[in-house]
């Protein structure tokens, strides 16, 4: 709310910034939540509010009618948040991030996603519950496709980087 508020008094003051605007920024839809800071100064520099967005960022800062008080959300649920990745994973993608974007961990934690995943669908199997949309793991069916690629990848090379079929 807060910063849809500071775009609102922005262009109030004459500058060409909507709060529309930045919800198609640079060219694909922002949910009104994922919405940065950043985001704004960056247009802001953009429309000539300031030379950069930093000097956006600063002039903001140093104006009081820019001054606006932000609603905080409870610690747990920023927590949560932080930890789920980033916004433009899907939901179904997202369940699997328990750490956030870029942290070598991730490794550990695909494994662990692997392992849980089977386990839930063995126990669906045992207790009557399986459906086949409930595979989200790799079958043996596509081990067995990615070996092909990568031997049609080595035969390639042999025979000076021709098409293989696979």
């Amino acid at each position: 709310k807060s910063y849809r508020e500071l775009v609102e008094r922005v262009h109030e003051d004459g500058y060409p910034i909507t709060w529309e605007a930045l919800l198609t920024w640079n060219g694909r839809a922002i949910a009104p939540e994922h919405i940065q800071k950043k985001m704004i100064f960056e247009t802001l520099s953009e429309i000539g509010f300031a030379g950069t967005w930093a000097d956006a960022k600063k002039r903001v800062k140093s104006t009081p009618r820019y001054q606006i008080p932000r609603e905080k959300p409870p610690a747990e649920e920023t927590i949560r948040e932080i930890h789920r990745g980033y916004p433009e994973i899907g939901e179904k993608a997202a369940k699997y991030g328990r750490l956030p974007s870029g942290h070598p961990e991730g490794w550990i934690e695909a494994m662990g996603n692997l392992y849980r995943s089977f386990t839930e669908c063995l126990n669906a199997k045992l207790d009557g519950t399986f459906d086949e949309s409930m595979i989200d793991y790799p079958t043996v069916e596509a081990g067995a496709e990615g070996l092909a690629f990568v031997e049609a990848c080595l035969k390639s090379s042999q025979n000076g980087n021709v098409w293989v079929e696979l």
